[in-house]
C-alpha cells in the first residue's frame, strides 16, 4: 500500500526569525522527492518539524493516521518516519553493530533486530567489513552509510535525508546515491536534502526549490534541472 506524507501551510519561527513560511508539499513510496535551496533557506527545519523535532504550525498528515500536530518523534518513527541527520549522528564509541541496534531501540523482537541488522550489512558490505569497528574510526563515507543504515534499522515507510553527501569524495557519493535509487524501487518514499543540487534532481521524481522559507519552485527532478533560475542559482 502506497504512503503519503502531506505538508500543508507549514510555518516554523526561531524567535522573530520566520525559518518557513507557510510551506505545503507532499511526498509518497516509491519516489524520491528533493528539496533543493542555498543554506538557511528552511530545508533541515521542515525535516525537524515532520519528524516531531521541531515545533511549527500548519498541518502534517501521514496515511490514515492524520494530522500528527500531538505526535511525538519517538511516534511517528514508530509510525515509520526516520530521519538521517545532516553530521550523521553516530555514537563514535560504539561499535558498527552497536549502532545499528540504537536503531532498533523500538523493535522488541532480538530475532528481528538481528535479521535487520544482517540486511543493512548485505546492502552495506563495508560495514559488514567493520562490524565490530568503533564507528569514530570509520571513514567520512563509511559513517554515512552507518547512518543510513541505522535509520533503516526502524523499518521506516518514509525516510528523511539532510545533506547525505556532506563531505564525501565524488565515489562514495555515487555509492550512496545508487543505495537511495534501490531503496526507492523496492517502494520506499525518500525526502532528500542536499547540496549537490544536480545530483539530487537526477535521481527525484519531484523537486522542490525552496528560498528564505518559501516554496518558488516545484516541478519533476528532469524539469529544473532545465530550468534556467535553477541553473544559474544552483547549478552554475
Amino acid at each position: 500500500m502506497s504512503s503519503k506524507i502531506k505538508v500543508e501551510n507549514l510555518s516554523v519561527n526561531y524567535g522573530l526569525i520566520k525559518a518557513v513560511r507557510s510551506i505545503s508539499f507532499e511526498f509518497v513510496s516509491g519516489h524520491i522527492t528533493s528539496l533543493i535551496g542555498s543554506n538557511g533557506a528552511g530545508k533541515s527545519t521542515t525535516l525537524k518539524a515532520i519528524s516531531g523535532l521541531q515545533p511549527y504550525t500548519g498541518e502534517i498528515s501521514f496515511d490514515d493516521h492524520g494530522n500528527m500536530a500531538r505526535l511525538t518523534a519517538p511516534q511517528r518513527l514508530t509510525l515509520g518516519i526516520a530521519l538521517c541527520p545532516e553530521g550523521r549522528g553516530i555514537f563514535p564509541n560504539l561499535s558498527v553493530t552497536e549502532n545499528l541496534y540504537l536503531g532498533a531501540y523500538l523493535n522488541k523482537s532480538n530475532k528481528r533486530v538481528l535479521e535487520l541488522i544482517d540486511e543493512q550489512l548485505v546492502m552495506f558490505p563495508r560495514l559488514a567489513e567493520r562490524r565490530n569497528q568503533l564507528a569514530g574510526t570509520l571513514s567520512g563515507g563509511e559513517q554515512q552509510m552507518l547512518a543510513i543504515a541505522r535509520a533503516l534499522m526502524s523499518q521506516p515507510k518514509m525516510l528523511m535525508l539532510d545533506e547525505p553527501s556532506l563531505g564525501l569524495a565524488p565515489i562514495i557519493i555515487e555509492q550512496i546515491f545508487q543505495k537511495f535509487v534501490d531503496l526507492k524501487n523496492k517502494g520506499l518514499g525518500i525526502l532528500l536534502i542536499e547540496q549537490n543540487a544536480s545530483l539530487a534532481l537526477e535521481v527525484s521524481e519531484t523537486a522542490y526549490v525552496l528560498e528564505t522559507g518559501e516554496i518558488i519552485l516545484k516541478g519533476t527532478g528532469p524539469e529544473l534541472l532545465k530550468d534556467s533560475r535553477v541553473q544559474e542559482s544552483y547549478l552554475s
